[in-house]
């Protein structure tokens, strides 16, 4: 049957099918280059374990082969494959890389091992390289590869919604501003370097061979995109671990990237803007409490999705996993690290007789049927994530599962998670420019309205640093000081409960420590 083209250009998109479009890969712009494994624990802990595939170390052996591909379809010797050029240069380029490194997981560990948050971890992982290389097996393109994220459930949402994308993205936009009107002053001028310079980063390359040959060659050009997009916009990707640990790939990045960069950005404010909806909506306890309140965040969150007509549904890859590898990050089957070292010890000296009968059935050799059951053997469940929005989802409904609730800090205007049942309207995050928590600042405000409020507090307050200073210089013996500050507070209390006046409790103060006369002062007869 002969069907003619269907014409979409007058076609009306529904509301989802926009928000599903800003969130899906387009052209040029992959989403989902990262293949992330999520671990969730007991006690609303979770552990991300960061695709490690896609550092040169890991990729070596496929750089290599593609490279005598290529060299053999275009009659040459193949060119040596190598992250940095041979000489100092190269030296220098790869030591300041490391730096540039350390500086971001340093920052990331300051800022996911807040006060807020009970044990945070970035931790590495081993990976494997091909064994006639001579390279540290560390993460160069980006810093998480390979690496274990632990957090609490909220963390990651917390801290994606307040990271500032919008300066890293001006100033990697920036750059095509110069760019552009550096070619409009050649092209005036007809500056030939500048020219030459501005048509790099301006114009699309001329037609090339785009033939595709093999599952190699795709694997390796979309690395070596995925390279070139990351040292582009790492300032953008690292404001956040979310969108450091699903980074995109602009796949074809001889284009001008200008257009992808406004994308990747939109992409990401558009997430920002929807999860900080999600969190009014669904845990402020201000929010039109009229209607919301009583209702827990499940239930919230199913009225969110009615109201902004998406489906009552969500898709999670889970995965369910029998056996697998150990770390001292993990725990299987019920048991630590300690205790799963402990069964492999007992388990690898087990008598070889005792699995004569069962290697016979099973028509294997008695060492192999040891060695089987040498490891504690488990199941387990973790989900395949692969893009920023899916993790937020993830998340968030993992944390609707387990019954984490967030709170607005009334002094920041930020929302933190609520632990248990310790009831606090402040936060632990220090704001910029303070030293001092939302709840360290909020106990100092409230300490110094009582002591305004109460005369007995303003005088105690007042001897308190009198004497205070006396005793770091010894004026005043630490033990003496001591015994007086706790007989001080007991009249403090009888001051305030009416039993002695303010003025008998300045008069008792004073009287505690007189003033030594001065030298050239004589005694008194």
């Amino acid at each position: 049957m002969n069907r003619q083209k269907k014409d979409y250009s007058e076609f009306e998109h529904t509301e989802y099918d926009r928000y599903r479009s800003i969130r899906s890969n387009r052209n040029n712009l992959q989403l989902d280059y990262f293949r992330n494994n999520v671990l969730f624990e007991n006690k609303g802990r979770f552990t991300i374990d960061i695709d490690p595939f896609h550092e040169f170390y890991a990729m070596y052996d496929e750089l290599v082969d593609y490279e005598k591909e290529c060299a053999e379809r275009e009659g040459r010797a193949p060119y040596k494959v190598s992250m940095f050029e041979d000489g100092d240069l190269g030296n220098d380029a790869r030591q300041e890389l490391i730096e540039y490194n350390s500086q971001i997981v340093e920052i990331f560990k300051d800022r996911l091992g807040s006060a807020d948050s009970e044990e945070q971890e970035i931790t590495g992982m081993q990976a494997g390289a091909s064994p006639d290389m001579e390279m540290d097996e560390e993460p160069l393109n980006n810093v998480f590869s390979g690496t274990n994220v632990t957090l609490n459930l909220g963390e990651g949402i917390l801290d994606f919604v307040y990271a500032d994308f919008i300066t890293p993205s001006a100033d990697c936009l920036s750059l095509y501003s110069y760019w552009e009107k550096l070619k409009e002053r050649s092209e005036k001028n007809g500056a030939q370097v500048d020219r030459i310079l501005a048509d790099f980063y301006l114009t699309e390359p001329e037609p090339e061979n785009n033939k595709v040959y093999n599952h190699l060659q795709l694997s390796v050009e979309t690395y070596y995109d995925y390279c070139s997009t990351f040292d582009e916009i790492k300032d953008i990707a690292y404001a956040s671990l979310y969108s450091a640990i699903f980074p995109p790939v602009f796949t074809d990045i001889k284009i001008y990237s200008k257009k992808q960069i406004q994308q990747y950005f939109y992409y990401l404010m558009a997430l920002q803007k929807e999860y900080l909806e999600i969190l009014e909506f669904c845990f402020d306890e201000d929010y039109f409490p009229e209607v919301l309140g009583g209702y827990s965040p499940g239930e919230r969150y199913v009225a969110y999705r009615y109201i902004h007509d998406l489906p009552t549904y969500i898709h999670r890859n889970e995965i369910l996993r029998m056996d697998g590898n150990v770390d001292e990050h993990e725990t299987h089957g019920g048991l630590d690290f300690a205790q799963y070292a402990k069964v492999v010890a007992k388990n690898i000296n087990k008598d070889l007789s005792i699995f004569t009968d069962f290697a016979k059935k099973y028509s294997i050799s008695e060492s192999e049927a040891r060695m089987i059951f040498v490891r504690p053997r488990h199941i387990y469940i973790d989900y395949e994530v692969r893009t920023v929005a899916d993790m937020l989802e993830l998340e968030l409904s993992k944390m609707i599962e387990e019954n984490i609730h967030f709170r607005k800090c009334k002094r920041c205007g930020r929302y933190f998670i609520v632990k248990g049942n310790y009831n606090t309207n402040y936060c632990n995050r220090i704001a910029d420019g303070e030293t001092r928590s939302c709840q360290e600042l909020a106990a100092m405000e409230t300490y110094k309205k009582k002591v305004a409020d109460v005369p007995a507090m303003a005088i105690y307050q007042r001897y308190y640093k009198r004497y205070k200073a006396r005793e770091r210089v010894n004026q005043i013996k630490k033990d003496d000081f001591n015994k007086w500050k706790y007989k001080a507070m007991d009249k403090r209390e009888d001051c305030i409960n009416g039993k002695i006046t303010p003025e008998q409790f300045e008069e008792w103060l004073e009287g505690c420590f007189p003033n030594r006369p001065k030298k050239d002062q004589p005694q008194a007869e």
